[in-house]
């Protein structure tokens, strides 16, 4: 179970989630926000940061005032010019659902969902059962009686069964994770110039892979979702050389937005479960499966792996008290609002029998909640329902320590050391 540590009239109010003590405990920083300013300036950021539900929530719905046209950072605005030189070298960047405003969006997220669908991602179940027990084999090989879980389980998990299901080859996953970081790695405003250079090169690769991919399909489509999306495009008389862009960006955005996420996701409900009631919800989940799904749902409440996306203001506004000019951002914190009180009785609690437990913003909200939601919560349920049931006698290693990865726009643990 995650509490904050710090007192809301002693916190750091600087926030800045790379670094202490909002690396380890973002929360104490949201408790005194939505306390005390919950719209705050960010010199980080340059944004306003939102941190109660309501107001997260009457953002997301208002597409009039606020555009999504900068939900997730734009690499023009992120990037000093002689980076941008660089990538210029990529062509255009492609179109973004997740950045689209009505009417367009529309029309990108219908493209989405014909893509990630249910029967699809259905049919993947068995695989994804086939990948967890192989996982834990591997750990317990020889004798082993430990298992790191990011490096050993969650992280290997999720790339192999979203590689498999997006139709990356097996050969390519660590040139995949390793571009796809590189991408991530450019929106982050705690980067500096020279690592964002070395990151430009890392793109430029990336987007020559995802083209060799896509035309590699088009000549020999495969039941995968490169296939789907360019029978999508092409089916709508699209010319391959003018959806090429968007396609990339839509590989680019499964990646981005279903690796860390997920991985993270899996890894928190592991841990608070083991530290909840003497590791009492862990042994629950091993002997009743049916209790994981509304349990994942709370650690997707309690641990949002994604901290939140940005909007731009169409026109001067106000939120609660605060005066929002045209041309200015505001982050909503999603993780923030999913800890709000008046939304979410006892928030610091783990309580999966919460009566409004999927009205959590851990995939955001309103048009643009997530599109790959079904896609995440079916491999989470599956992984920890292979997890609990193969290693019931699971704790933390004795001398392990939580330590959160330096992410600014990702929370999860850096590592989990389990023995049994």
């Amino acid at each position: 179970m995650t509490e904050s540590v710090f007192e809301v009239s002693n916190v750091d109010t600087d926030y800045d989630p790379t670094r202490s003590p909002h690396r380890e405990d973002p929360f104490g920083f949201y408790a005194w926000s939505q306390q005390y300013q919950p719209v705050v300036w960010s010199d980080l950021v340059q944004a306003w940061l939102v941190t109660r539900y309501a107001d997260i929530q009457r953002v997301a719905e208002d597409t009039a005032t606020f555009s999504s046209s900068v939900a997730a950072p734009p690499l023009d605005k992120m990037v000093p010019a002689e980076v941008l030189e660089v990538l210029a070298a990529a062509g255009p960047p492609g179109k973004s659902v997740l950045q689209a405003d009505p009417p367009e969006h529309a029309t990108m997220r219908r493209i989405g969902q014909s893509v990630v669908q249910g029967p699809r991602i259905n049919a993947a179940i068995p695989y994804m059962r086939q990948v967890a027990h192989e996982l834990v084999d591997s750990a317990e090989a020889d004798g082993a009686r430990q298992i790191e879980l990011v490096s050993q389980f969650s992280l290997e998990y999720v790339h192999r069964v979203l590689s498999t299901l997006v139709g990356v080859p097996a050969a390519d996953m660590e040139r995949v994770h390793a571009w796809n970081n590189a991408f991530l790695g450019l929106m982050a405003p705690s980067n500096s110039t020279a690592v964002k250079l070395e990151l430009a090169q890392a793109f430029l690769e990336y987007e020559t892979y995802l083209a060799e991919l896509i035309a590699a399909r088009r000549a020999d489509p495969r039941d995968d979702m490169v296939s789907a999306l360019i029978e999508v495009y092409d089916g709508d008389g699209i010319a391959a050389e003018e959806s090429l862009p968007d396609m990339r960006m839509f590989v680019r955005g499964l990646y981005a937005g279903g690796i860390h996420t997920t991985k993270d996701a899996i890894t928190s409900a592991v841990h608070v479960m083991l530290t909840t009631d003497g590791g009492a919800p862990w042994r629950k989940a091993g002997q009743d499966p049916a209790s994981i799904p509304p349990m994942l749902e709370e650690v997707l409440r309690l641990e949002a792996p994604h901290r939140g996306l940005t909007r731009l203001a169409l026109r001067d506004t106000t939120i609660g008290d605060v005066t929002i000019r045209a041309g200015e951002q505001v982050l909503l914190l999603f993780g923030a609002g999913n800890r709000d009180a008046t939304k979410f009785l006892e928030p610091d609690l783990f309580q999966p029998g919460r009566d409004n437990i999927k009205q959590h913003m851990a995939f955001g909200h309103g048009i643009h909640q997530c599109l790959g939601r079904a896609l995440a919560r079916t491999e989470a349920r599956e992984a920890l329902t292979v997890l609990a049931q193969r290693l019931p006698g699971a704790c933390l290693a004795p001398d392990y320590k939580p330590d959160y990865s330096p992410e600014f726009y990702f929370r999860g643990l850096s590592q989990l050391n389990l023995t049994w």
